[in-house]
């Protein structure tokens, strides 16, 4: 087991085997990680200091890559920081609706812990039931 420090953000847990990593569902653990741990570029809207963050393949390709969960980090514990959380996770994770890997995908925010913000992801696959997602997600930060 290998603990990834993700800056701003917190920690993760990940599986290697002979450096690579270990996923048990064809890819989907890369691709949630991807989306919710990579920092999406913020909207010109939104209030930032310094640097509005995201890959700038972003502008090429039309897309957009990552969460703005990164904007979190120093806001108050409170519902609004849930509700934002819990919005930025749905945006991030909505290609996989969009693409056809899933057929819907539910996010619920909750504070864990003073200081630690956990989402539950549940996906359902366009051929399945819903179930909860394998992973409870806990980012360690100032925010809810």
């Amino acid at each position: 087991m290998l603990r990834l420090e993700i800056p701003a953000i917190g920690d993760a847990d990940l599986v290697r085997e002979g450096g690579n990593l270990l996923y048990d569902d064809d890819g989907l653990d890369a691709a949630v990680m991807i989306s919710l741990f990579t920092d999406r570029r913020a909207d010109p809207d939104d209030k930032v200091e310094g640097s509005r963050r995201g890959w700038w393949g972003d502008s090429i390709f039309g897309d957009q890559i990552g969460s703005r969960l990164w904007m979190l980090r120093r806001e108050n514990e409170l519902q609004t920081t849930l509700d934002k959380a819990r919005q930025y996770a749905l945006e991030a994770l909505q290609w996989l609706v969009d693409d056809g890997v899933a057929k819907s995908v539910a996010v619920i925010a909750s504070r864990v812990a003073s200081g630690v913000l956990g989402l539950s992801v549940s996906i359902q696959r366009p051929d399945a039931a819903a179930a909860p997602y394998a992973r409870l997600w806990e980012a360690r930060s100032n925010a809810v």
